[in-house]
């Protein structure tokens, strides 16, 4: 219920909670059986703080990671079903224990990290992540009459593709070369969908630009209605129209924050 009312707050502490009770359960069965074969049980509590603190001293890794998997809990750090990027380590965190914190990195691998050595998290669903893809169109192309294609048919990409929550939005050229030039579409999602959703993008944007007779990808391209080899020039409605798109996809997407740097 506690789990159900609180979402992944509630499972993580549902979590902690049952490993707790579990070890306390053992020690209260432990000193009950001792008490019913006539041990003096008062006498061995009243030394067990003398045992306790032999202990601690040998026993202060497996404290310190009780400390710090409640400091993880309660301050919030990261939940159960949270992405999260540990150490060189992303997967989905499963489980927060007593001492340790499971993660399934996604590939039916699932790693046991010591609450101890948890530092330097980044969390990858604590905001709306990006997702970016990169379209390579032979340099020749016409790059006003793309975006124009991008301008008509980049509105209807979100209603085909439910978990976008902002966006497309055209990025601009973010590399030229002698032969190709490269266009960037972005989009923002969950970062659990990132992935379904990057690979939506360059389905519709594969599909959209060969309705239009563009051949992303290949260095080689003739539109059907060509009368010469030669490209074709933009007009200047077209190009208008292409710095119109431009100035709008910049605007729409100055709330989103800062793209990542590797994107």
């Amino acid at each position: 219920m506690l789990s159900n009312v609180l979402g992944a707050r509630g499972e993580t502490i549902c979590r902690l909670l049952s490993s707790l009770t579990k070890y306390g359960t053992l020690i209260a069965m432990l000193y009950w059986c001792l008490g019913v074969l006539g041990v003096d049980t008062a006498t061995l509590l009243a030394s067990a703080g003398i045992i306790t603190l032999a202990v601690s001293f040998g026993a202060k890794d497996l404290i310190t990671d009780i400390l710090c998997g409640l400091f993880i809990i309660f301050e919030g750090e990261f939940r159960v079903g949270d992405v999260i990027s540990v150490g060189g380590n992303t997967g989905t965190v499963m489980e927060i224990g007593v001492r340790t914190t499971k993660i399934n990195d996604g590939n039916g691998n699932v790693l046991l990290l010591r609450n101890s050595s948890i530092s330097n998290v980044t969390n990858m669903t604590k905001l709306n992540s990006y997702a970016s893809i990169d379209i390579t169109i032979p340099v020749g192309e016409s790059l006003p009459y793309v975006e124009k294609v991008l301008k008509d048919e980049l509105k209807s990409v979100h209603d085909r593709v439910p978990a976008i929550i902002e966006g497309p939005f055209y990025k601009g050229v973010v590399d030229l070369s002698s032969t190709a030039m490269t266009i960037r579409v972005v989009a923002t999602c969950k970062e659990t969908d990132r992935g379904s959703v990057m690979r939506s993008l360059r389905r519709e944007v594969k599909l959209m630009l060969s309705r239009r007779d563009i051949a992303p990808y290949q260095l080689v391209f003739d539109h059907c209605d060509a009368v010469e080899s030669a490209p074709r020039a933009a007009t200047a409605e077209e190009l208008a129209e292409a710095d119109e798109f431009n100035e709008e996809q910049e605007l729409a997407s100055q709330d989103l924050g800062n793209e990542p740097l590797n994107q």
